[in-house]
C-alpha cells in the first residue's frame, strides 16, 4: 500500500512512520515542512507546505491512502493566526480530498479533535452533540464536513483525538505540567481538579491509527473517538509527577469549575478488537523516564 502521511515530522505521524515501515510493502510518502531525510529505502520524503495554493504538485500520483494529520502549529494564535489555521485545518484539507478524489484513492483518514464535542462531564461518545467553542475545535468541526461529503469516493474515517501524550512531546498539557513540576512553578487547580481527560500514551494511539490504515474492511464513513481507557483529573496527572519526581509541587487550587474532555473508545475498541495497553501511570514513568 502507498500511503501518504501530511503532519509526517509531528508528534503523531513520526511514531506512525516509525512504526510502519518495517511490515508496510508499498511506499510511504512523508510531507513535511522541514526538509527530511529517512533512511529507509521505503520512505520517501516530500518537501511541502500546506499553506502553499499549489502544494498538491509535489504530489505523487500513486497514492492508496491519505493520513491527514497536519495542524496549524499556531492553532492557539487566534485570531492573529485565523487565517493560518484555516488554510491548513480547512483549505489544506479540502484540496487533499479533492486531489484523492482525482487520483482515485481508497481511503482518507482525517486527525479530528475531542474538542469538536459540547463540554459535558461525562464520557463523550461519537454520538454526542457538537458544539466547539473556539475557533480551533470549530475549524476541525467543519473540515470533518468536507471530509464526509466524500464517503462516496472513498473510505473516510474521522478520528476524534483525545489527550494524546509520550516522550518527546512539546507545548502540550502533560509535558507543560512535567514542566511546572519540576521547574517548581505554581500549578492552577480549578477546584482543585483542573481538568478531567482520557490521555492516550502515544503507542497506543499509533496502533489504533495503524489499525485503520491495515484494515481490509468497506466501512465508507466511520467516526472514531480515540482516547485512553481511563478517566483521570490533572491533579493526578500532577501527583503522579511528583511522585515519580520525588518532588513537592506547588498548586493553587482556584474556586472555579474544573473543565472536561473525556472521550469514549468502546466503539473503536469493539470494531478493531483493540484494548489500550499502557495505564496513565506507566505512561507518565515512560515520559519523565526518556525526559
Amino acid at each position: 500500500m502507498n500511503i501518504l502521511i501530511t503532519g509526517a515530522s509531528g508528534f503523531i505521524g513520526s511514531h506512525i512512520i516509525q512504526k510502519l515501515y518495517s511490515f508496510n510493502e508499498g511506499t510511504i510518502y512523508a510531507l513535511t515542512r522541514n526538509k527530511q531525510k529517512f533512511k529507509q529505502s521505503n520512505i520517501v520524503s516530500i518537501y511541502a507546505d500546506l499553506n502553499d495554493p499549489n502544494f498538491e504538485a509535489e504530489l505523487p500520483k500513486q497514492v492508496d491512502c491519505i493520513v491527514h494529520l497536519a495542524q496549524s502549529e499556531a492553532y492557539r494564535e487566534f485570531p492573529e493566526k485565523a487565517n493560518e489555521i484555516f488554510s491548513i485545518n480547512l483549505n489544506a484539507t479540502q484540496r487533499l480530498l479533492n486531489w484523492g478524489y482525482r487520483n482515485r484513492i481508497k481511503k482518507f483518514i482525517f486527525a479530528s479533535s475531542g474538542n469538536v464535542y459540547k463540554q459535558q462531564n461525562k464520557l463523550l461518545t461519537e454520538n454526542d452533540s457538537c458544539a466547539p467553542v473556539g475557533y480551533y475545535g470549530a475549524s476541525k468541526f467543519a473540515a470533518e464536513q468536507l471530509v464526509q461529503s466524500y464517503q462516496d469516493y472513498f473510505e473516510a474515517y474521522v478520528l476524534r483525538i483525545f489527550g494524546v501524550y509520550g516522550a518527546g512531546q512539546q507545548k502540550m498539557t502533560i509535558p507543560n505540567i512535567i514542566n511546572k513540576v519540576r521547574n517548581g512553578e505554581e500549578i492552577i487547580l480549578a477546584n482543585n481538579e483542573g481538568l478531567y481527560f482520557t490521555p492516550l500514551y502515544i503507542d497506543d494511539c499509533v496502533e489504533m491509527i495503524l489499525k485503520i490504515i491495515l484494515s481490509e474492511k468497506n466501512r465508507r464513513l466511520s467516526i472514531y473517538n480515540i482516547a485512553g481507557d481511563e478517566s483521570v483529573s490533572l491533579t493526578r496527572v500532577v501527583d503522579l509527577i511528583a511522585e515519580i519526581e520525588n518532588i513537592k509541587p506547588k498548586k493553587l487550587v482556584v474556586n472555579t469549575r474544573p473543565m472536561y474532555l473525556m472521550g469514549d473508545s468502546s466503539l473503536f475498541k469493539k470494531d478493531f478488537n483493540y484494548q489500550p495497553e499502557t495505564d496513565i501511570k506507566t505512561g507518565i514513568t515512560i515520559t519523565l523516564n526518556h525526559e
